[in-house]
C-alpha cells in the first residue's frame, strides 16, 4: 500500500489532445513525457444509496471515492485505490490486488463474492458493503516538471459504463458519446509546494474547473 498527500488541480478543456498538446508546448512549463501513454480503465465502487456521489455533488469537506484501477497495455495488476479528499488537499491509499482479480469481477456481477474472496482482509472490509457501480475508461498522457515535483497528466476519449447489477455480456456496452468532446487536465504536486504550484498554475492558460469522472459518468445513467 501506498499513501501520497497532495494538491489535485482540474481543468475541463473543450479542445482536442492534440489543440491541447500544442498549446502547453508553446508553455514555458519545462514538461517532460513521464510515462507513455495508457488506456486507464476504472470500476467505482459505492453504497446502495450512492453516499460517495451525494457526499460529493453536497461539497461535504471530508470524502472518499472507491475504485479499481488497471492500465494497459503495458500492465496487468490491479489496484484498489482509496482516495480521500479534506479541503484542498488529497490522499491515495492503494492496495496491490493482483493480475487475476479484474477477469473475475468482470465476468459478472454475481461472481463479486468470488473477487472478494480473492483479496486480503483489509480490501474485503472495505468492500464487503459496496458494489461496482459504474465503468470508466479514458486515454492518459503523462508529462512532469523538470524543475520540481510537479506532474501533469491529460485524459480523452473518456467513455463509461453503467455496471450495476447488470450481466457481464453488456459491460462492454461502453457510451462514447463524450469521446472527443473535452480533455481532463489534471496538475498535481505534493503539500509543501504551494509556492511552485501557484508559478505553475499561473502559466497554464486554461480555467481551473471541478470535474469528477465518476459524477460525469453517473449522472449519465441515474
Amino acid at each position: 500500500m501506498t499513501i501520497d498527500l497532495r494538491y489535485e488541480k482540474k481543468f475541463l478543456i473543450h479542445k482536442s489532445f492534440e489543440e491541447t498538446k500544442s498549446i502547453l508546448q508553446l508553455l514555458p512549463l519545462a514538461l517532460r513525457e513521464e510515462f507513455p501513454t495508457r488506456q486507464v480503465h476504472n470500476i467505482y465502487f459505492d453504497d446502495l444509496n450512492f453516499s460517495n456521489i451525494f457526499d460529493n455533488l453536497a461539497g461535504v469537506g471530508e470524502r472518499k471515492k472507491i475504485r479499481l484501477r488497471w492500465y494497459t497495455p503495458q500492465e496487468k495488476t490491479a489496484y484498489l485505490e482509496i482516495k480521500c479528499k479534506t479541503g484542498l488537499l488529497g490522499s491515495k491509499s492503494r492496495f496491490v490486488v493482483g493480475d487475476h482479480v479484474t477477469s473475475i469481477i468482470l465476468k459478472n456481477y454475481f461472481e463479486y463474492n468470488s473477487f472478494l474472496q480473492h483479496c486480503d482482509y483489509q480490501v474485503r472490509s472495505l468492500l464487503s458493503s459496496l458494489a461496482p457501480v459504474l465503468r470508466i475508461h479514458y486515454q492518459r498522457h503523462y508529462w512532469a516538471s523538470t524543475l520540481d515535483n510537479i506532474r501533469l497528466t491529460i485524459d480523452h476519449h473518456l467513455a463509461c459504463s453503467n455496471i450495476m447489477f447488470r450481466p457481464y455480456d453488456e459491460f462492454d456496452k461502453i457510451s462514447t458519446e463524450t469521446a472527443n468532446e473535452f480533455c481532463v487536465m489534471e496538475v498535481k504536486y505534493p503539500q509543501g509546494l504551494e509556492t511552485q504550484g501557484a508559478d505553475f498554475l499561473q502559466s497554464i492558460p486554461f480555467f481551473q474547473s471541478k470535474f469528477s469522472k465518476y459524477i460525469h459518468g453517473f449522472l449519465q445513467y441515474y
